[in-house]
């Protein structure tokens, strides 16, 4: 960790950022300018890779950078650039005789939840069922690739307002991560957060908030309560506690929903833009100067 060498140009620094930006802030600043940076090297290094050839553009290493500059470009809102990448691996892969393959369905799963980023829903199922295809021919779909491909059926229908099919592969997909031991996971996390989601539609609050407890308990063993994840269920939480009426509780919620996506550098992410509305919301209900006042107290506490 940085230093400085003199405690004097310590307390120095510390009190202009106090008195600056905050450390939230500053800290969303710099994990912003690291994750573009990291971006950037990587999409160079993958374009070197799909330049120079099938061979290496679907090597293993390749693949797996793939994966996970995917993962850091929608976390932080690019879905046309992350969706431009694994398009790219998919046809090397399609070209060299790799369709059939298991690698290729988590491909077609991560382009899916772009499509449904992007708000084409229908062009996301198509991505999902082709890759169920490919899970069963090559009877991997009690995997936990499988069951996170439950998962994001179970959310496109969720998205879709069709609950009966959400159930249907929600239930589908714990089972699965239930049988191969990892619901305990944070995939159980996931699993648990959307079914809450699924009861909040359905208007049954205490089983929502159940379901979002056991979430929870995932994340604080995980140490995933401070991410990404920690932002959306908390999120989650605050739906829950507005429609209980329980507003000042709710605003507490989406603060530190706001304050995580500050500290992780997802804070312009859509995730993000719909706790800013909630917040803006509850200033009609609850009047500003309340308002403010809570929003100030949490934002002390975290």
């Amino acid at each position: 960790e940085a230093e400085a060498s003199v405690k004097q140009d310590r307390n120095r620094i510390l009190n202009i950022i106090r008195a600056g930006p905050g450390f939230d802030k500053l800290n969303s600043v710099v994990v912003k300018h690291l994750q573009h940076w990291m971006v950037s090297s990587s999409e160079a290094y993958l374009q070197e890779c799909f330049a120079s050839g099938d061979a290496r553009a679907t090597a293993p290493s390749t693949l797996k950078l793939c994966r996970r500059v995917n993962n850091l470009l929608r976390n932080m809102g690019h879905f046309k650039s992350a969706a431009a990448i694994v398009e790219q691996a998919l046809e090397a892969c399609h070209r060299v005789g790799m369709g059939e393959q298991a690698t290729v369905a988590e491909l077609l799963r991560q382009l899916g939840i772009l499509r449904r980023k992007q708000k084409d829903l229908e062009a996301a199922e198509r991505a999902f069922m082709e890759a169920w295809r490919i899970h069963e021919v090559t009877d991997t779909l009690e995997t936990p690739d499988g069951a996170l491909l439950m998962l994001e059926l179970g959310i496109t229908s969720l998205e879709r307002n069709d609950l009966q099919s959400a159930h249907t592969a929600l239930v589908g997909g714990k089972a699965i991560a239930k049988k191969i031991g990892v619901l305990d996971g944070n995939l159980g996390g996931l699993f648990y957060r959307h079914h809450s989601t699924l009861h909040l539609m359905l208007g049954n609050l205490d089983e929502a908030e159940k379901e979002l407890q056991n979430a929870q308990s995932v994340y604080e063993r995980t140490g995933h309560m401070g991410s990404p994840a920690g932002a959306n269920l908390q999120m989650c939480m605050g739906r829950i506690r507005h429609q209980r009426g329980e507003l000042t509780e709710a605003l507490k919620c989406y603060v530190r929903a706001q304050r995580i996506r500050e500290r992780t550098g997802t804070s312009e992410t859509p995730e993000a833009q719909e706790v800013k509305r909630c917040i803006n919301t509850l200033e009609v209900e609850l009047g500003s100067e309340l308002h403010n006042r809570i929003i100030s107290q949490a934002s002390h506490r975290n």
